[in-house]
């Protein structure tokens, strides 16, 4: 059996980010600007950019659903203090009161990262649209 994964580090701090677990209990740890650009899908998101704006509007306009996303293929380089992660999120998104109506996505992820103390934190996020698949109402308000 191969030790448990580090709970700190470049893909832990991208996973919290994406599910959401940074900002639950706890003030978010990335600062950065979260450029979404426009997705298939048709619906076009603006730049988000401050820790407490991103926590709030993903929070607030994400709460009513349940979702789960998956990093696959993640490609991290480290320069000292600094990373750089890539990888494919697989996202789905179901409204809580109304599982037969859902949306799923898969997302390009571009992240830079920096080591504060113990604690990787993200610096800055660009999320691609690579591909949508039903009902993009779903994600109306975001």
């Amino acid at each position: 059996m191969s030790p448990r994964p580090p709970r700190s580090g470049p893909r832990p701090a991208a996973c919290r980010r994406c599910s959401g677990r940074e900002g639950r209990g706890s003030r978010p740890r990335s600062r950065a600007p979260r450029p979404l650009r426009p997705s298939r899908s048709g619906q076009e998101y603006p730049p988000i950019k401050g820790r407490e704006t991103i926590a709030t509007a993903l929070l607030g306009s994400l709460g009513h659903l349940d979702t789960t996303h998956s990093l696959s293929n993640p490609r991290v380089s480290l320069d000292g203090d600094t990373a750089h992660l890539e990888g494919i999120m697989a996202c789905q998104h179901l409204p809580r009161e109304d599982h037969s109506r859902h949306v799923l996505m898969t997302n390009r992820y571009d992240v830079d990262l920096a080591r504060q103390g113990e604690v990787w934190v993200i610096r800055h996020v660009t999320v691609d649209n690579a591909w949508t698949k039903g009902d993009p109402t779903v994600l109306s308000g975001i």
